[in-house]
């Protein structure tokens, strides 16, 4: 995305702690410190020391131009705000993430805790000085607007969802090819991705391995790491799943060969975390064309955007018994799985087009730099 910005704004200036492939003469990145998975503190650290290299870069080393400036850490906005305060530039906030109230549906804060209000106060403060406020989910910028802006009817919360530029992990599903003709594949992956958080609800997913246990025909496999990742762990060997395959965090080669090589992806949100995040996992599911498999309440946005796309099945807590039934009806129906793995290619093109975001981050942009559009 940043290079395909470069082309219509100029030289983008990218600073992260992310190994990234980057590669277009547009980009200039800056690496800093990366993000350590290896625990709480290791995490917390992490987070502080990019902050504060980032903090440091925008007052002294980054051209005042429009900063670009997401959620993640969740206090690195906050930082801009203060940049901005001593170099005056214009920036865009990008809420991919709703902290603090994250926290409070982890039971890690209270609702109404000096804590969490002197947060909240820094986030209207952010927001009320940014040239504009960008959220992924309509459901988030309505919890940005009751829990941040109370009272702000001058602020506007826009919706610009991420993306799917098309190509990366697509395994030859084409548009119009049927199923295979030789009948049933030998083996069904499930294929569960991402952050392992201690609040991420997979037990409707270990439920249905521990059903099929017995059954040669399907395989689960789970790749990342988070703070719930030990408890998973423990699971697993309570249960004796032979049939799951546990893998740490991979690198982006070996990764997109394992979503290539899968049939189904697994999509879970945190309980109360519906309208506060939004998964971007199911990008890379939409993106490769995989049948989804989402654990989540069924009247959140994701469970919604599935039904509708036609493209899996919703999944709440203690529904792995359902789970391991749907997974043996797609197993004997190819044609069924192959249709939702084809509608879910259609679903990430029509509904997460690479260049319908690309012209709102443009616009935005331009508008912060005081350009009309």
């Amino acid at each position: 995305m940043l290079e395909s910005l470069s082309l219509d704004l100029g030289p983008v200036l990218l600073i992260t702690g992310t190994p990234c492939g980057v590669s277009g003469q547009g980009v200039i990145v800056r690496r800093s410190i990366p993000y350590n998975r290896r625990g709480k503190l290791a995490r917390i650290f992490s987070w502080l020391a990019f902050g504060l290299d980032a903090f440091i870069q925008l007052l002294f080393r980054v051209p005042a131009s429009v900063v670009l400036v997401v959620s993640n850490p969740p206090f690195l906005p906050h930082l801009a705000f203060l940049a901005s305060r001593i170099r005056r530039f214009p920036y865009v906030v990008v809420i991919w993430d709703v902290y603090p109230e994250h926290l409070v549906a982890a039971g890690l804060t209270s609702e109404t805790g000096h804590f969490v209000r002197v947060w909240r106060a820094l986030n209207r403060m952010t927001c009320r000085d940014a040239s504009s406020v960008l959220t992924l989910s309509e459901g988030m910028a309505a919890t940005i607007r009751s829990r941040w802006l109370s009272g702000e009817s001058g602020l506007c919360v826009k919706v610009v969802p991420l993306w799917v530029r098309g190509g990366r992990l697509n395994a030859g599903l084409e548009r119009g090819n049927q199923p295979p003709e030789t009948g049933l594949v030998p083996t069904l992956t499930v294929l569960y991705a991402g952050n392992i958080g201690a609040s991420h609800d997979l037990d409707p997913l270990l439920e249905a391995a521990k059903c099929l246990a017995a059954d040669p025909r399907f395989k689960f496999v789970i790749v990342g790491d988070g703070l719930g990742r030990a408890r998973l762990e423990a699971r697993v060997r309570e249960y004796a799943l032979a049939n799951v395959k546990l893998l740490e965090h991979q690198s982006e080669e070996s990764f997109h060969k394992i979503v290539a090589s899968a049939d189904i992806s697994v999509v879970s949100q945190a309980p109360g975390s519906e309208d506060l995040s939004f998964p971007s996992k199911i990008l890379t599911a939409l993106e490769a064309g995989k049948c989804i498999l989402a654990i989540t309440k069924r009247d959140a946005a994701l469970a919604t955007l599935i039904e509708r796309g036609a493209c899996g099945y919703v999944f709440e807590a203690g529904d792995g018994i359902e789970m391991a039934r749907k997974l043996v009806a797609l197993y004997e129906s190819p044609e069924l799985l192959w249709a939702m793995k084809c509608a879910a290619r259609d679903l990430g093109e029509r509904k997460f087009a690479f260049e319908a975001v690309r012209h709102q981050l443009i616009a935005e942009i331009r508008l912060a730099n005081g350009f009309s559009t």
